[in-house]
C-alpha cells in the first residue's frame, strides 16, 4: 500500500481536486481511519499524491444505483466491482462535464461563485438582516 500514513500531502492534493472539480473545499474531512477525504454524500474521494491519483469510493446501496454510477462515470476505470458498491480511479483533471458527473456520483455541492458585485450584495444584505427595529446606527 503507498498510502499507509495519512500526510499534509494528502489534504493538499484533495484541495487541489476541488478546484478541479468546483466544490467546496470545506467537505475535506478525515474518515474513520483519519486519512484525508473529500467527503460527500454518495462517496468519498481520496488522494494517492505519490501516484498522481484519485479514487472515488461509491455505495449508493442498491445494484441499479451502482449500476447507474457505473454508466455515469464510463469514462473512469472502476477498480473494485462489488454487488452494490465499489471504486473508481478518477482522471487528474476532468473536463467541465465530467466534473459534474463526478460531483453528482459522490454527492458533492457545486462550488459557488461569488463576484465582487454579489460579494457587495452579500455584504449589504448581512448589514441590513441583523439590524433590529429601533436599532440606531
Amino acid at each position: 500500500m503507498i498510502n499507509s500514513i495519512p500526510s499534509s500531502k494528502d489534504r493538499a492534493a484533495l484541495q487541489r481536486y476541488c478546484d478541479a472539480i468546483k466544490t467546496q473545499p470545506k467537505l475535506i474531512k478525515r474518515d474513520s481511519c483519519l486519512t484525508w477525504c473529500l467527503w460527500g454524500k454518495g462517496g468519498h474521494i481520496y488522494a494517492i499524491p505519490e501516484a498522481n491519483t484519485f479514487y472515488l469510493y461509491c455505495a449508493p446501496g442498491t445494484v441499479r444505483a451502482w449500476g447507474a454510477a457505473k454508466k455515469l462515470l464510463h469514462f473512469c476505470e472502476v477498480t473494485q466491482d462489488g454487488d452494490d458498491e465499489g471504486c473508481f480511479r478518477l482522471p487528474v483533471s476532468p473536463s467541465t462535464v465530467e466534473a459534474g458527473k463526478i460531483r453528482q456520483v459522490a454527492g458533492l455541492r457545486l462550488r459557488r461563485s461569488v463576484t465582487p458585485s454579489v460579494r457587495r450584495n452579500l455584504d449589504k444584505g448581512k448589514a441590513t438582516r441583523w439590524k433590529r427595529e429601533g436599532d440606531v446606527s
